[in-house]
């Protein structure tokens, strides 16, 4: 189990499940176009989208944080094997359950949907779009 760092609050005071320092620790391995500077330039547009739309801004930042993480392995893939490969989407959407499920205490479920269905479309891809409620 992961201690759930659930104190961390995120821009609008809501507790998020996933700290900024431990999704840091997810893209260590990342190339400089998806490195954690990328992830926290989305995480400034998605607050001010999410803020401005009224969503849930917990599923945004939790999201944000880890929309990419399978992002380095795919490219990986793709440029050093020559080899088409799974959407990262769709494989960090699968990662992130992973990680939230783990959370003590974890998430509820709900929350969970929330986040991994918002990471598997991120793409726009119309398989991770298809396979998002089956992540």
């Amino acid at each position: 189990m992961i201690a759930g760092p659930h104190k961390h609050s995120g821009e609008d005071g809501q507790a998020m499940p996933v700290s900024i320092a431990l999704a840091r620790t997810l893209y260590d391995d990342s190339d400089p176009v998806h490195d954690f500077d990328h992830v926290l330039r989305v995480l400034a547009l998605a607050r001010r989208i999410g803020q401005a739309e009224g969503a849930d801004m917990a599923v945004v930042e939790t999201a944000v944080l880890l929309h990419d993480i399978q992002r380095a392995g795919e490219d990986h893939l793709a440029h050093v094997h020559n080899a088409e490969t799974a959407d990262h989407a769709v494989l960090a959407a699968e990662q992130a359950r992973e990680i939230l499920s783990r959370l003590t205490p974890p998430p509820a479920p709900e929350f969970i949907e929330a986040v991994t269905h918002a990471i598997a479309a991120h793409r726009f891809h119309t398989c991770a779009l298809t396979t998002a409620g089956g992540v």
